[in-house]
């Protein structure tokens, strides 16, 4: 009892625990929350201004190239003139690198070949256009403009391009005369510019794969993010990273911090003070009534006793109930011995009427057993009884019957006899099967002892199917093991099991279907298995199949399979049999070796 008590109050703190922690985790929640939104306020206010400040430092690349250069005679003239103007272009084109801090331009003309061009780094590599003449082509298919940015040997560099046009033709309405385009390296200067004006550090990182890789983040009293600078094909090939420290966010997180400690002191201390509280006013006093029971000694109680609480109460009802108990010890003792010779008793009868119930089981089944034995010794000398009469009666007549047709086979018959010859064919045909049956009969009758010798099963099994009448539409499959041993059986008798189930596996296969015929060996015995597709046995005929005199076919005498089973089982071997009904059967003959 005191475990179980003790165990609750456990369970209470811990509760209680678990709420405080969920508590915690709430109001962590919430400063997690009320942090990220004002931080999320601030990242989209320091991205404004970031965008802002971008835009306006590429204006003036962006005028230049997309109104003031490209609409313009002079440059519709040197664009489209067979004689380079060195010092126009000095004039005009260099004074961008001078006045605008360009990196460098492009001339091209209406078909795309180089007119001009020009860099502030004398590179003559970058001299040529840092993408090839088709991909140029592609720009201007769908617009007047395009803007891009591309890594080139002296950094990362924004292009911007436009079609070049008169300057009447503000809306560009008139074919292109030209194609001017103007770069500017993001430097070291260029971005020490953009971080004095922002107030943030900002790192450029390629992105070989073309994937952004995601930078934000926050850490203490520190605003991220990073903006993806797009290529000539749209894929990203950089990305700049953009950092500030913010000291309000320090100072909000900080704070955040202090709360969440005294918190989890004042939650600390309150479990405290109520696990000591449930210890000296529930724990100590459970313990002490649970020693008194399991020692039965009411003296640790005395000062329990006197306590006046509840606890009290029930150290006296305890104190009360050890002086009753040994007043009752005696008469339990009594009534279990009572009990005791009671259940031993009961036991000896139970056990006695077990033994006798076995005993009539076992005589009842043993009758049983007996009776099927007479049952099936009457059934088989009845059975004897009338093959033998059968036999003598119809031997006799059938032989004449043969003899006259084998003569009348001798004599001459004219030519347009062929209808009798037929009629002959058919009463030697019916004349043998009737034979066979009487034979049949006999052999169940008077089953002989099996003359054993040495034999090859499969020999067997092959000499049978070689003599067996198949119709056209089965067709036969052989599955022969190849290496089986030898095996001590009377070749005759198994080679007629393989005819019996030969046929009635045609029998089953009126409509056509497969025979298969397999043999294999599993240590102990060799199997023969016959394997059909035809109309299968029902499940209530199963059991009776073996049954002399008993047929599922209309035409059949019923003691193929029953002479079948007296063969193997005068072997020592058992015929198993499987079959569904509109999906065949399948006879498996066991032999031992």
């Amino acid at each position: 009892m005191f475990k179980k008590v003790q165990t609750r109050l456990v369970v209470l703190l811990l509760l209680l625990t678990i709420a405080f922690a969920v508590s915690l985790l709430f109001l962590m929640h919430s400063e997690v929350q009320r942090e990220d939104i004002i931080f999320r306020e601030r990242e989209k206010e320091l991205g404004a201004l970031f965008d802002k400040i971008t835009v306006l430092k590429g204006k003036p690349l962006e005028m230049i190239v997309n109104s003031e250069y490209s609409l313009w005679n002079e440059m519709v003239d040197f664009a489209n003139s067979t004689r380079i103007d060195e010092e126009w272009a000095r004039e005009n084109i260099g004074w961008l690198f001078r006045n605008y801090n360009f990196s460098a331009s492009w001339v091209f003309n209406p078909s795309f070949s180089p007119v001009y061009s020009d860099n502030k780094f004398k590179d003559e590599k970058l001299n040529e256009f840092p993408l090839p003449k088709e991909t140029v082509h592609g720009f201007f298919s769908k617009d007047f403009f395009v803007h891009f940015f591309i890594y080139t040997p002296h950094g990362l560099m924004e292009i911007r391009g436009a079609t070049i046009h008169p300057s009447v033709d503000a809306y560009r309405k008139t074919p292109p005369r030209g194609y001017f385009f103007a770069g500017k390296v993001w430097d070291y200067d260029y971005m020490e510019e953009l971080s004095d004006l922002t107030g943030c550090t900002m790192e450029i990182f390629p992105l070989k794969n073309g994937d952004p890789v995601k930078r934000n983040g926050r850490e203490a009293g520190v605003i991220t993010f990073t903006r993806v600078l797009k290529g000539w094909d749209g894929n990203p090939v950089a990305e700049i990273g953009v950092r500030r420290e913010s000291a309000v966010m320090a100072e909000i997180r900080n704070l955040s911090k202090r709360q969440f400690s005294f918190i989890v002191m004042f939650m600390g201390a309150a479990i405290v003070v109520l696990a000591v509280s449930l210890v000296y006013w529930v724990t100590i006093p459970l313990k002490s009534l649970s020693s008194s029971l399991k020692t039965e000694n009411p003296g640790a109680l005395e000062n329990l006793e006197r306590s006046g609480t509840e606890f009290g109460g029930l150290a006296q009802l305890i104190v009360k109930f050890l002086g009753q108990r040994s007043e009752l010890m005696n008469e339990v003792a009594v009534r279990k011995r009572a009990e005791g010779e009671l259940e031993h008793a009961r036991a000896d009868l139970e056990e006695w009427s077990k033994k006798l119930e076995a005993k009539v089981r076992e005589r009842t089944e043993e009758l049983r057993k007996s009776q099927d034995r007479l049952v099936k010794s009457e059934k088989y000398a009845l059975i004897g009884q009338l093959a033998t009469s059968v036999s003598h009666e119809l031997r006799t007549p059938l032989t004449a019957i043969k003899n006259s047709v084998y003569l009348m086979r001798m004599m001459k018959l004219e030519e347009g006899d062929e209808k009798i010859a037929k009629h002959m064919t058919l009463i030697e045909k019916e004349v043998d099967a009737c034979t066979q049956v009487i034979s049949n009969m006999l052999g169940f009758a008077r089953p002989k002892e099996p003359v054993r010798k040495e034999s090859s099963l499969e020999e067997i099994v092959k000499e049978s199917l070689a003599i067996s009448v198949i119709p056209t539409n089965i067709k036969v499959v052989t599955q022969f093991h190849g290496s089986l041993p030898s095996i001590m059986v009377d070749p005759l008798q198994i080679r007629q099991v393989c005819n019996n189930m030969i046929k009635n596996a045609v029998e089953a296969m009126a409509a056509g279907g497969e025979l298969t015929v397999a043999t294999s060996a599993n240590g102990t015995s060799l199997i023969i298995e016959f394997k059909d597709t035809g109309i299968g046995i029902p499940p209530q005929d199963l059991e009776k199949i073996f049954d002399p005199m008993f047929s599922t076919f209309s035409n059949g005498t019923g003691l193929g399979l029953s002479v079948c089973q007296q063969i193997v089982d005068a072997h020592g071997g058992t015929i198993e049999v499987e079959s569904i009904i509109g999906n065949g059967t399948i006879f498996r003959v066991r032999l031992p070796l």
